[in-house]
């Protein structure tokens, strides 16, 4: 881990707070997507199609990570 949390501690809702969790979900998952789409395309012929190939998989990604990670919230509520 970094050296900006305490050990034992994870990116969550808990750590970050909404907003913040959101903004690293969705910058690393920006990252990791473009990435991952310009290499497969290996040319720019259809930017346009890239584009909203990149973005509607970083909308569904993001979301389910959301939703995965509102799950664990419950999870740690109920002591579990």
């Amino acid at each position: 881990m970094g050296k900006d949390l305490p050990e034992g501690i994870y990116p969550s809702y808990k750590t970050f707070g909404f907003g913040g969790f959101f903004r690293y979900v969705l910058s690393f998952v920006l990252i990791q997507h473009t990435t991952l789409f310009v290499i497969e395309s290996l040319t720019l012929f259809d930017p346009l199609f890239l584009v909203v190939r990149i973005l509607s998989s970083v909308v569904m990604t993001t979301l389910l990570i959301c939703t995965v990670e509102a799950f664990n919230i419950e999870s740690q509520k109920s002591g579990e």
